[in-house]
């Protein structure tokens, strides 16, 4: 069945990147990203569509996550869940191990709708995808990927998102899609 999830969520995000190959599509997206304000942004619809977002928020569920609290925000965040390949001495790729067991890399984990939405976000044609979207130019592989739970009282102000080496920013917003969600709760 874990199995079963991860080829779900890969081939729904397989019939995404299809259709972000779509030069009328990255056109919309392009010239939504340049026109609104106070700040460039773009929300890419729909992403995995309710049964893919159950299956990530289900492989979610069973990560540890730690508190974290500052004058900026208040919530529970994971350890980095992206997929890393680092080069080894003799050209051959390291496969990085989920804290939960498995292979990032492969799939092999008990949580494999989210390795498979991982990889979408570490992968090429993704930054392809990005950095035609926001003309940004060239992005690294590397992707700092986390997810962050907000209980009762947990919040996160603006900010600049400033970092040196970022880009890009991009949330995914997992709500419960049995639960309403109201635009005066925030968020996109």
């Amino acid at each position: 069945a874990a199995a079963a999830a991860g080829d779900d969520v890969g081939r729904r995000l397989a019939g995404m990147r299809d259709e972000w190959a779509s030069s009328e599509v990255r056109g919309m997206l392009r010239a939504e990203f340049a026109s609104v304000a106070p700040f460039p942004h773009v929300m890419v619809r729909p992403f995995l569509g309710e049964e893919g977002l159950r299956l990530v928020r289900e492989d979610l569920e069973k990560l540890n996550a730690t508190e974290k609290e500052t004058d900026l925000f208040r919530f529970f965040q994971t350890s980095d869940l992206a997929p890393r390949l680092e080069k080894s001495t003799n050209g051959k790729k390291k496969k990085r191990k989920l804290q939960n067991g498995g292979d990032a890399a492969s799939g092999e984990t008990s949580a494999p709708a989210l390795a498979s939405l991982a990889d979408l976000f570490a992968s090429e044609g993704y930054r392809e995808f990005c950095q035609d979207i926001t003309q940004c130019g060239e992005l690294t592989a590397r992707v700092d990927l986390s997810a962050q739970i907000y209980s009762r009282g947990g919040h996160l102000l603006c900010h600049d998102d400033v970092i040196g080496t970022r880009k890009i920013s991009f949330i995914y917003y997992l709500t419960d899609p049995s639960e309403e969600w109201a635009d005066q709760e925030g968020g996109a």
